[in-house]
């Protein structure tokens, strides 16, 4: 509790020290109306280069090599430790990767099921995009921890050149484009939950992209970015149950706001559409099976059939009252799940959230400016670019915002999506972090939006790189001692996070397979301590490969409530009448001490390779 009230006071100091600069920015915003004045005319040191990151004579070359150095510090902290870090294994990791592995061997999951758009996992179901993830990599690499988590990785790396993407779509200007991929380093968020294998997680990494897509099939008006929009919208709809939900929330909302800025055509709404409904398809059939408006059926490969627990009641507008405020933990913390969120951090740095909350104040701003102006906010946005309107006429549209910049119709995309992720976060039962995961992509441009905010305040030259240099130091605090946290001290501190569970079990099968029972059909008894019995039959089932059919059988056997249940060779527990005589290996955790003994006594030998187990053998 002392090490958490440490971080905690940590935390509070930090965010007073980035509120200063924020709060001054936002002062001179409301006060100083002729520096203000220069922010818009794009004159003197506080105009449009003044709120530029990038000086007047910076090296073209510098760019990608500061990108590129930000990225290996992003590999490095999503892949050092990577098979250990978070300890054990996630009861949804060891599901979808056994899922994969059977699709890979046998065209189906591990319940029978042919090429499911949403396998059932443990009966609840998964979003389906990590399982044919994860079974591609299974045809290019063994059996793993690494490669259990490594389509979390990789499409973090997904997420982190779109961030950049979105920056630069936004902003024009090459320093505040590696903004972007530096909160999607740095923010705790980001760091934890591509880390591991969870398959909702994979929401953040496709909105990112999307969300990048479309801001450029926006601006540019080019209908090949509307159909990549639409692919990656649809595909997104494959990382989490949610986001049924929240994709057609935020292209309602999208089509409401472009129609009134007269900046979408039949043309470009339909190459968004058209691909949307098309990969949306298998899915949405796959919904009408389970509501039970279609029986099963088999179309092609795929089976379409009923989940045996469907959550489509968790949704409520009941929720509402309790959740409606749930903003508070996504960005401060509250999750009870440390996997989520470490407590003594919570999901988004508390330093960051000024940054934030000014960059909301300006998105909330532009949307409503943009919404009232409709298609005078382009005309006006093309005059400034052309030199065909003062700057003076436009201040309506920036009055906290630099127009040389940015297109003032652009942020609010941001803002949209998060509103349509929010919208469906308060119909759920509070509290889980990863509900509402694609979130943390709009916090961190928002929180980009803020420090530009601080760069076009009309601060004097001193203040403004003063204010600057704190919000960097600020972050890059946090983040070294976040992370130094995270690889060195939360094992110890959490153990194994909730629902994570121990892989030792079956790492102890398999060295008793390879050392004792090779090539034969020799019994292998088991008696697990009780803290690892929990789902120690699939994890078992994973890591020793076992054949979907033989896994099925021992589901049958459990399910008709057989004592004794067995995969393959392998029993679970001690046989009621022991045979000395019997050719077994026996596996037993320090739980069972009194059997070691016995097994001893009758002329076994011991194998103490494992801690926490010993291995009994003639």
């Amino acid at each position: 509790m002392g090490s958490m009230n440490m971080y905690r006071i940590f935390q509070i100091v930090t965010l007073c020290i980035t509120a200063l600069p924020c709060l001054i920015s936002v002062k001179h915003f409301l006060i100083n109306k002729g520096d203000r004045a220069n922010v818009i005319k794009g004159t003197g040191e506080t105009g449009a280069a003044g709120a530029s990151l990038t000086p007047a004579r910076f090296p073209a070359f510098l760019m990608p090599v500061l990108l590129a150095l930000i990225f290996i510090v992003f590999l490095f902290s999503r892949l050092y430790g990577l098979s250990s870090i978070p300890a054990g294994i996630h009861l949804d990791e060891a599901g979808i990767t056994y899922d994969a592995l059977t699709l890979r061997d046998y065209g189906t999951d591990r319940l029978g099921h042919s090429y499911p758009v949403y396998p059932a996992n443990y009966g609840d179901g998964n979003s389906a995009l990590y399982t044919y993830l994860e079974m591609i990599t299974l045809r290019f690499l063994p059996l793993s921890m690494f490669s259990i988590r490594l389509p979390a990785v990789i499409m973090s790396v997904v997420c982190f050149f779109s961030s950049f993407g979105i920056a630069y779509e936004l902003y024009e200007d090459k320093l505040f484009a590696l903004l972007g991929p530096i909160f999607v380093t740095i923010t705790p968020f980001f760091f934890t939950s591509e880390r591991f294998g969870l398959d909702c997680n994979l929401m953040l990494s496709m909105s990112a992209l999307s969300l990048y897509l479309l801001i450029k099939a926006v601006k540019s008006s080019d209908i090949r970015f509307y159909i990549l929009a639409g692919i990656a919208l649809g595909v997104t709809l494959y990382t989490y149950i949610l986001s049924c939900l929240m994709i057609p929330v935020f292209l309602c909302l999208m089509l409401v706001y472009l129609i009134r800025l007269k900046k979408i055509r039949l043309p470009e709404f339909l190459g968004t559409a058209v691909p949307f409904v098309l990969i949306a398809a298998p899915l949405f059939l796959e919904q009408l099976v389970n509501l039970g408006f279609l029986p099963e059926f088999r179309f092609l490969m795929t089976d379409f059939y009923r989940l045996p627990d469907y959550r489509i009641g968790e949704i409520s507008f009941s929720n509402i009252p309790d959740s409606i405020f749930v903003i508070v933990n996504l960005l401060f913390g509250g999750d009870p799940l440390g996997f989520n969120s470490l407590k003594e951090f919570g999901p988004f740095y508390w330093c960051a959230v000024p940054l934030f909350l000014i960059g909301l104040v300006s998105a909330i701003r532009e949307l409503c400016c943009s919404v009232l102006a409709g298609e005078g906010a382009l005309a006006r946005s093309s005059g400034v670019r052309s030199g065909e309107y003062p700057y003076e006429q436009d201040t309506r549209l920036t009055a906290v915002s630099d127009i040389k910049l940015r297109e003032p119709y652009l942020l609010p995309v941001i803002l949209l999506f998060g509103i349509s992720v929010y919208s469906v976060t308060i119909l759920l039962p509070p509290f889980n972090t990863y509900n509402s995961n694609a979130i943390y992509i709009v916090f961190s441009m928002l929180a980009v939006e803020g420090i530009r905010l601080i760069t076009a305040s009309g601060l004097t030259k001193t203040l403004k790189y003063a204010s600057l240099c704190t919000v960097f130091l600020v972050l890059l605090l946090n983040f070294l001692v976040f992370s130094e946290f995270y690889f060195r001290r939360q094992t110890a501190v959490y153990g194994f996070h909730a629902v994570f569970v121990s892989t030792e079990p079956a790492d102890v099968i398999n060295y008793v397979r390879e050392h004792y029972a090779s090539g034969s059909d020799k019994k292998i008894y088991t008696e697990i301590n009780y803290s690892q019995r929990d789902y120690a039959d699939i994890v078992t089932a994973l890591f020793t490969e076992t054949p979907a059919e033989q896994y099925r059988e021992y589901l049958r056997a459990w399910e008709r409530g057989d004592e004794f249940l067995h995969i393959d060779n392998i029993y679970f527990g001690f046989p009621a009448e022991f045979d000395e005589n019997e050719d077994a290996v026996y596996i037993l955790g320090t739980d069972w001490q009194h059997i070691a003994s016995y097994l001893s006594e009758t002329g076994f030998q011991t194998d103490t390779a494992f801690s926490g187990y010993t291995i009994h053998y003639r």
